[in-house]
Order: structure tokens, then C-alpha cells, then sequence
């Protein structure tokens, strides 16, 4: 293995500036450091993390102790454990028991070799917490087991669950209950049998304690008896994924009902019912108060409960007389594959067929410019900016298919304007996408001990994430390849100027980076003032960071990011989902943070009933479906957005999407209306839009000067607006 020595020889720099830059210490120059990197690199030369942790005195290891991969339960919560130490700047190790405690001692004993700050731990012994106390384990989290009394375990309410389950069996007028556990021993499968017995009363409960290997057989014993259990209740989902994949192939099976506690599924999963238990969230509980106990906190005292949704049901609400049919409009957007997704469910559940009918912005405005046309449809979808323009011309008020619509935004997140939902005043759509700009970088350039000295040279300023469009250019110019022959990109970052509408949502960016407001007191639009002039001029410095020849939409954009040519990029979350697609070179090394400036612009799409459609109370039944909190999470994990806080406490998307958890605070904080107050009439956004554009083409190609754009634009806007 190379040495610091050799390393110090391959590079031409002594030992001891090695030992820095290894180190992250001392003031060593951009070149220096650079030239260590390629040595090391090229010796293969890695780290000694375990050494660089006994120097500091504290260990960034975390354990997880499993009794085993074979169940989703388990991998959920060793994710979603996993995706959060890591963020914190820690490893994990994972030890797997198959519930055998010679083996989770073991575990215990490699675990103190390796000098582990702290474990989370499903448990198979009963011996109080002894063993890790005697290994010198400090800050141990017992998971949904206790080692024994009075020991402090995060976990479900299992008792709950067992009493839920039982009393659908009743429902059902089972006769013949069997539980299907784990070993009894176990504090939750103790607590399972317990609320189980409590509901079923003196019915009996016939208990078999099994697992992965041995269901199979098992089940096959039962369906033997006379007379055959009509109900089982099965408390690991994987055991309960084999039988029901068994029983309809045993005889008598069919009429076996299963009821499994299961993880937290997005999307409709088996046919079996399923009391859902949220393993994601334990793990991020779990992780969160280990490390809040490694920084000095304590781990909470005995019992914690945490909240299961149980059973979901995805079912649309039933009608006497469903439609035959609905036909939905929607501009293709990236969120038309997961409603045509979406759309084939909601048939399967209730019978009704859901034609979606995907065209571009072009092709819909010229739709719905003709009253007619909209005799076609049941449902239109809509960009959230084109809402004031459209709304009265094509939508019935939600109101008038259902008094009491307004419920739904229990279930939309705080700070949700009202922007996605009415204009003038009338409720005429739900939020289906809501969107937000937020700000995407290479999170290994930005800390890269060489890039970060070489800026500090440079400019006299450390390098870090930029918080207005002054340093946004800056740091662009820096990563742009024609000026620093370093970067490892091209370009520094990009712009969409291939048609009008994102050529102005660039301007208008960083418009409102300054200003909170496009118009003055009086409504009178803004454009060729101080704030303006320094925003196109923002707008143009990058000419010579971006590719422009390769700028024509979001997608492209997206690509030249993920494609690793920018350093980074203004995306609307509904776009970003492609980032950590298969597809993406740079999935494990994005940061996300506000937009500059601060005031994000919002976008995404609406979704309303067609004022002309002669099934409005079917096509209102879809979009409350479409926008449920169960629905709009299944959707976001197809790579879109929800306006349904249930989606951003769910870890499943949140570790897909971590980006998604700043997304929901910026829209409380966005002030970034292009609309002006109090306008009289539906405003023409198409036609505003495009007379920016051309004002920023023309300055951007250098046409002519920042001011003369805006000056035109000024002009154009008050001939098509008039002036207040």
C-alpha cells in the first residue's frame, strides 16, 4: 500500500504537506493540493478512516444490528438509518443475527472492535441491554423489541394494531383465527397477541410461531386441520408475501383472508389487507436520537410510541351510476406519464376509463381558445400561471359540484397558496404538481480542497453555495472551463432561452432576486428601472458560462447537469426528479439550496372540472382521488410533486428526493407574482410572457443594450396591458 512518502515523492512536496491536504489542515496553495490529489489517486492511495477517528477521539461508525434482508421492513429502516447518518458525516456497519443470539453477540463483540459510536439494535436477546453495557456500546437504540423490562425501545403500537386487525376479522365474521409470529418472546409479538386476543375475546386463537423458511410448510399443516382457518394474522410481511402467494395454490386456500402488518407502501401492493407500519421513519427516529445522544442529548426513557397510518385504502369514493368515460386534457409536461399511470388505477378500482390527452402549451392554448373544443373533455390541466387567464372561460367553480370542497385543504401543506386554487376569488381547481424553483450543484466541486483554495486566490472569497446572482456569476465563471482550464465541466451553469416563456422565467428569476414586486403601488409594471437594467444585466454576464447552443428548455438544462457539463442549474422541482435517475452521472454528489435572492418563483399544474362536461360530479370524484394524500405520494415517487404534506413525511420519497423537504417551506416565502394587483380582467400571461422573452433574447444576443430591451419591453407591455 503507498505511503504518505510516496505520495510526497509522486507529488514533488514534502511529507508533512501531504499530511495536510490528507488532513484538511494548514495553508497550503490550490496547486499543491491538486497535485497531492493526483498522486494519491494514482498510487490508490485511500484514507484511514478508522485511524483519522481515533485522532479526533471520536468514532463516525454507527451500527445496525438485523435479524435479517429477506423482509422490506428491514431494508426500509436500514435505509432510511443509513441515508440520514450519512448526511450527518457518518458510516454504518450492518450485523445480521437471524434471530440467533450467538450471533447478535458476536455482532456486539466485532462491534466493540470497531469502535462504534452507537447501534440501533433488533434485538433476540432477553438479557436487559447487558450485553452491550459490557462491550462498552454507550448509546445503543433498542428498535421495536425490548431486551427486557424497563429497557427504553422505540417501536409501534403493536398492541393497537393487533386489536385493528382483529376487529376487521370480526367485520368479517371469521371463525377460525390463527396468528402467524414471530417468537413470542419479543416485546412487539407479545404486545401483537395481546390486542389480537382482547377484540376476539373467547373466540380461540390458534398461535404458530414461524419465519421466512418454514411459513411454507406451515401453512400447509393448517389447511390440513378441520376445520381450516379463515383468518390469518401474520405479523412479518415477508412471511405473509410467501403464503399469499401459496394459498390460492393449496386446496382450500381460497378461502384463507390474510391481515399482515406491512411496511409503508406507495403504491397499491397485494391483495391481502395490509396495516401499514412506517419502518422509514423509524430508522430516521432511530439515527436522529443517536446522534442527538453523541452530541450530548440523552435517548427519550422508556416506550416510544411512533404514529402508523394502518390501513390506507386507495379505493375511490363509489357512485350509484359511474361514467362510462372521462377525457382529460394536460400539456405534456413531466408529469404526464405518471397520470396516464395514475389514470389506469382509478379505472381498475371503479370501471370508469380515463382517456388522458397530452399536446403541447401551443397546441392547448389554441384548444381552449375555441369554447367549443372543451365540449371534449372532462378534466383540464393547466400550468398554475395560465389559471387567471382560462379559469371563468373553462372551468365550473368547484363549489357548485360539491358544497363542501374546501375540506380538502386539510390535507395540503402549510403556506400552499391560493394561487393553485383560485382566481378572483372562486375556487375552480386543486394543486395537482405544485412547483418550485430551487437551486441544484455539484456538491464535490463546491467542496474539493483545491477548487475551494483556488477561488480563495482568486477572488479573496471562500467558495461556498450562493446566496444572490452577483455570486452566482461569479462562481459560474469560475467552474466555466474557458476560464479556469481545472474545471472538470465545461460550463458553470445554464440558462433556458429556447422559447419566450423561459427566457422570461430567467429574467423574471432574477427580478425577483432584488425586488418582492414587479409593480409599483399603482400596478404600474417595473421593467425599466435600476432593479430591472441589473437583472438583465445578471442575465447577460453569463453568456460566456452557459452552452448556448444547447439552452432550448428545462430538459436540456437537466441533461447538460446530469451529463456532468454544468456545475450547476436553476430547476423547478416537478423537473428535478431525473437527477438521481439511472441515467444521472452525479446522483450521489448533488447539493440543493434556495434559489438566489431568496424568493423563489412557483410553477407546476392545476387540474379542474370542464364548465362544458356533463359529468362533473365523476369528473370532481377523479380529481379529489388524483389529489388525495395516498395518490399524490405514488405520484411524486414516479418522479413528480404533490401539493399533500403527508408526502413530505414520507421517507420513502424523502430519501429518493431529499431536495423535496426545502421545497415545501419555499412556497410560504415566495412572493414572485408576475400578475398585477388588482387587474381587471383575466390576465393574457401567454402575451406578457413573450414580450420579455423577446426583450431578453435581444439583449442576451447583444443586439442591443440591457436598457434598450427593457425599454421595448416597457413599451410593448403598457400598448397589450395599457397602464393603470
Amino acid at each position: 500500500m503507498a505511503t504518505i512518502k510516496d505520495i510526497a515523492r509522486a507529488a514533488g512536496v514534502s511529507q508533512g504537506t501531504v499530511s495536510n491536504v490528507l488532513n484538511g489542515k494548514g495553508n497550503v496553495s490550490s496547486v499543491k493540493i491538486r497535485q497531492v490529489q493526483q498522486a494519491a489517486e494514482q498510487l490508490g492511495y485511500a484514507l484511514n478512516q478508522r485511524a483519522q477517528a481515533l485522532r479526533r477521539g471520536s468514532s463516525r461508525q454507527l451500527a445496525v444490528v438485523l435479524p435479517h434482508l429477506y423482509s422490506r421492513t428491514y431494508v426500509d429502516f436500514f435505509s432510511s438509518f443509513r441515508n440520514y447518518a450519512h448526511d450527518q458525516g457518518y458510516q454504518v456497519l450492518l450485523y445480521l443475527t437471524d434471530d440467533m443470539p450467538e450471533k447478535e453477540r458476536q455482532a456486539v463483540e466485532e462491534m466493540q472492535s470497531a469502535g462504534v459510536a452507537g447501534a440501533a439494535v433488533f434485538t433476540c436477546l432477553q438479557d436487559g441491554g447487558e450485553a452491550y453495557r459490557m462491550a462498552d456500546i454507550r448509546f445503543v437504540r433498542f428498535v421495536e423489541r425490548s431486551p427486557g423490562a424497563n429497557t427504553p425501545v422505540l417501536t409501534f403500537d403493536y398492541f393497537r394494531m393487533g386489536c385493528e386487525m382483529a376487529a376487521a376479522a370480526m367485520r368479517e365474521h371469521c371463525q377460525h383465527p390463527v396468528a402467524m409470529t414471530e417468537n413470542t418472546s419479543f416485546s412487539s409479538q407479545s404486545a401483537f397477541l395481546q390486542g389480537l386476543r382482547s377484540v376476539l375475546g373467547i373466540k380461540p386463537l390458534k398461535v404458530v410461531q414461524t419465519h421466512n423458511s418454514r411459513c411454507a410448510a406451515d401453512l400447509f399443516d393448517l389447511l390440513k386441520e378441520t376445520p381450516a382457518p379463515d383468518a390469518l394474522f401474520v405479523s412479518n410481511y415477508g412471511v405473509a408475501c410467501t403464503l399469499e402467494s401459496l394459498r390460492h395454490h393449496v386446496t382450500g386456500g381460497a378461502g384463507v383472508k390474510i391481515y399482515a402488518l406491512s411496511p409503508v407502501f406507495t403504491l397499491p401492493d397485494g391483495t391481502f389487507s395490509q396495516y401499514e407500519l412506517n419502518y422509514r421513519l423509524m430508522g430516521r427516529r432511530a439515527c436522529e436520537q443517536l446522534l442527538g445522544a453523541l452530541t450530548g442529548g440523552d435517548i427519550p426513557e422508556g416506550e416510544q410510541l411512533l404514529v402508523t397510518d394502518g390501513q390506507r385504502d386507495w379505493t375511490p369514493q363509489k357512485t350509484a351510476k359511474p361514467a362510462a368515460k372521462l377525457t382529460v386534457v394536460t400539456p405534456e409536461s413531466p408529469s404526464t406519464s405518471a397520470l396516464r399511470s395514475l389514470a389506469c388505477i382509478y379505472t381498475q378500482k371503479t370501471g370508469v376509463e380515463v382517456q388522458v390527452i397530452a399536446c403541447s402549451y401551443e397546441g392547448l392554448d389554441e384548444l381552449l381558445s375555441n369554447v367549443e373544443n372543451t365540449e371534449l373533455f372532462d378534466v383540464i390541466r393547466l400550468d398554475s400561471k395560465r389559471l387567471a387567464y382560462y379559469a371563468e372561460r373553462v372551468y365550473e367553480p368547484l363549489v357548485n359540484i360539491d358544497p363542501n370542497i374546501e375540506e380538502v385543504f386539510d390535507s395540503f401543506f402549510p403556506g400552499l397558496s391560493r394561487t393553485y386554487t383560485h382566481a378572483s376569488g372562486v375556487f375552480y381547481v386543486l394543486p395537482h404538481t405544485p412547483s418550485v424553483q430551487l437551486m441544484f450543484y455539484r456538491r464535490d466541486l463546491f467542496e474539493n480542497s483545491a477548487f475551494r483554495r483556488q477561488y480563495q486566490e482568486l477572488y479573496g472569497h471562500t467558495l461556498e453555495v450562493p446566496v444572490t446572482y452577483e455570486e452566482y456569476n461569479r462562481v459560474a465563471r469560475f467552474f466555466t472551463r474557458t476560464f479556469n482550464p481545472d474545471s472538470p465541466v465545461p460550463y458553470g451553469a445554464s440558462l433556458i432561452l429556447g422559447d419566450m416563456f423561459g427566457a422570461a422565467k430567467e429574467y423574471l428569476s432574477r427580478y425577483f432576486s432584488h425586488s418582492r414586486s414587479l409593480y409599483d403601488d399603482k400596478g404600474r409594471i417595473l421593467l425599466n428601472t435600476p432593479t430591472g437594467i441589473q437583472a438583465m444585466r445578471e442575465l447577460v454576464e453569463l453568456r460566456t458560462c452557459v452552452d448556448v447552443s444547447y439552452c432550448s428548455s428545462w430538459r436540456d438544462a437537466l441533461k447538460n447537469f446530469i451529463d456532468e457539463r454544468t456545475a450547476m442549474s436553476v430547476l423547478y422541482t416537478n423537473f428535478s426528479s431525473n437527477i438521481v435517475s439511472s441515467r444521472s452521472r452525479i446522483s450521489d454528489r448533488i447539493g440543493y439550496a434556495m434559489v438566489p435572492g431568496g424568493n423563489p418563483m412557483l410553477g407546476g399544474g392545476v387540474v379542474g372540472v370542464c364548465r362544458t362536461s356533463r359529468q362533473k360530479p365523476e369528473a370532481l370524484r377523479f380529481l379529489r382521488w388524483l389529489c388525495s394524500p395516498e395518490v399524490t405520494t405514488a405520484n411524486t415517487l414516479m418522479g413528480s410533486v404533490s401539493p399533500c404534506k403527508k408526502t413530505y413525511e414520507n421517507y420513502e420519497v424523502l430519501d429518493r428526493y431529499p431536495w423535496l423537504s426545502m421545497a415545501e417551506g419555499c412556497f410560504a416565502v415566495s412572493s414572485a407574482s408576475h400578475v398585477p394587483p388588482n387587474y381587471d380582467g383575466p390576465f393574457g400571461e401567454p402575451k406578457f410572457l413573450s414580450i420579455l422573452g423577446t426583450a431578453v433574447n435581444m439583449a442576451f444576443s447583444g443586439a442591443v443594450s440591457p436598457e434598450d430591451a427593457l425599454k421595448l419591453a416597457q413599451s410593448s407591455y403598457e400598448k397589450a396591458f395599457g397602464k393603470p
